[in-house]
């Protein structure tokens, strides 16, 4: 003969079982979750990191001006990597922003060097200003050729 407490436990450990079953589900789930938001991450740092890398293309970039230009009387101030559209358009460019303490015409030579300072770029220029005069140079490139990250511009 059954009795109410025998109901009692059975039906509790019914519930007991059920419970398992569910957290059991739930860890699966949350193991899901964590998998899904964690690919999710890397595909967000992925983004972020070719976002860095095209949003270095408009920042300035790292010149170097050889010694016998600036005993003529040049100096450079910022310079800037061409924004996304000119790269798009298959002109790289970078814009030297050059300070003529002495009238100064000549073709100087533009190289690019990676962090190896291996040379993958290169490019000749006329600068030509007056004493006292500052203004920026388009410098172009191969329309083949990329920037890359950490970038070095040697004017020579």
């Amino acid at each position: 003969m059954l009795h109410f407490t025998d109901f009692r436990f059975r039906g509790g450990a019914f519930l007991l079982i059920l419970s398992l079953i569910g957290c059991d589900r739930g860890k699966h789930s949350a193991q899901d979750t964590l998998r899904n938001t964690a690919e999710a991450a890397g595909q967000s740092t992925t983004v972020a990191a070719d976002g860095l890398a095209t949003g270095a293309q408009r920042e300035a970039a790292q010149t170097g001006l050889s010694a016998a230009l600036q005993a003529r009387g040049l100096r450079l101030g910022k310079s800037f990597v061409a924004g996304d559209d000119s790269v798009r358009a298959g002109r790289p460019q970078l814009s030297l922003y050059v300070i003529f303490e002495r009238t100064f015409r000549d073709t100087v030579r533009v190289r690019l060097l990676d962090n190896n300072g291996v040379e993958y770029g290169r490019s000749r220029v006329l600068l030509q200003g007056r004493a006292d005069e500052a203004r920026p140079f388009p410098v172009r490139f191969d329309p083949h050729m990329h920037f890359e990250l950490g970038t070095q511009v040697v004017v020579e």
